[in-house]
Parts: structure tokens; sequence; C-alpha cells
């Protein structure tokens, strides 16, 4: 016998209370003193519980009431880590973001490569043999698949592709200097 999926509900858009001025390009993301269905920490692993069928993480990057990054990642992506599954770091992961210092809300999918060898203060982030920064490099091969498809995202549907190490700094590619 076959078993079925997990029904997912679909979210009730009328129900959310998410409002602009909860990003503050001063201060960084609401998140505090607010209603459930007004938190896009609440609003968005709902809708990616639902989406994916499966329960997501929620990471973040700030404190109090206002947070700089929130992070989402499948619970199952990072259990299945023999030797990261402590940690997110490794992970790949959907974010949403307010840079501060440019003013803008970011989003997108998120995957560290972490360092070859970490300070002592971020031993965590030493790259370990079981991060998503392994399969992001073998799909990266020319023709494949994922190449076809971050082309089609950045030439045809305009996004931006931000790729680099803390070191030097992230390189941005677009449509005017996206690689032939």
């Amino acid at each position: 016998m076959t078993q079925k999926s997990p029904i997912s509900l679909p979210i009730l858009t009328a129900a959310i209370g998410f409002r602009p001025e909860f990003l503050d390009f001063n201060r960084g993301i609401r998140v505090g003193n607010l209603e459930d269905n007004e938190r896009i920490t609440r609003i968005l692993k709902l809708a990616l519980d639902a989406r994916y069928r499966q329960p997501f993480v929620t990471e973040r990057w700030g404190r109090g009431v206002f947070w700089q990054w929130i992070g989402y990642l499948p619970r199952a992506n990072r259990s299945a880590k023999p030797l990261s599954s402590h940690v997110s770091f490794g992970c790949a992961k959907f974010f949403v973001m307010v840079d501060t210092d440019d003013k803008l809300f970011k989003c997108g999918l998120q995957i560290e490569r972490g360092y070859l060898e970490a300070p002592r203060e971020y031993r965590k982030c030493k790259l370990r043999s079981d991060w998503d920064w392994h399969h992001l490099l073998k799909g990266l091969t020319p023709r494949s698949p994922m190449e076809r498809e971050l082309r089609r995202l950045v030439l045809r549907e305009g996004f931006r592709l931000y790729a680099g190490s803390w070191e030097s700094g992230p390189e941005e590619f677009s449509k005017t200097n996206f690689p032939s």
C-alpha cells in the first residue's frame, strides 16, 4: 500500500498582516511586539512548510525586536548531514534581509562555502565534506541543468547573482556581465 503525502493547507492570504513599514532600513526587519499573522518569520515558515510539505527551521541574525537576516532551511537537510547535523551553516537556505548599509531589501537562496581554515572564533564555519556547497559545485558544470537555470534567472528574469568570499567580498553578476 502506498503512503499518501501529508495534506498541505493553503495559506489564507487575507489573514496575513505583514506591512511594508516592518522593513526598517536603519534597524532591520521588525519581528518583535507583533501578532503571529504580522511576523514575516511565521508567514514565510508556514508558506515554505506548506509548499514543500516538510518542516523548515528558522535561523536569524539580529537581536531583539529587529533582525537583519532571516533564513529558512529544510529540517531534513540539516538532520541528514552525518558531520554537520548540529549546525545550519552548511545547509542551503532561503533568506530575506534588510541591508542597512545599502538600504535594500534582499531575498534569495544562500549557500555558504565556509572557511578552509577557520579562525578559532568561527570553528563551526569550517568547510565540511557534507556541506551543500559541494552539491552546488558538482551542479555547476558547463551546460548542466543548474547552469542553464542560473543563466535563465539572471538573463531573462533579471535576478542578480552574488558569489565570493568573506575576504575578497562578493562579485555581482547581472545581465550586463554574466559569463557567456
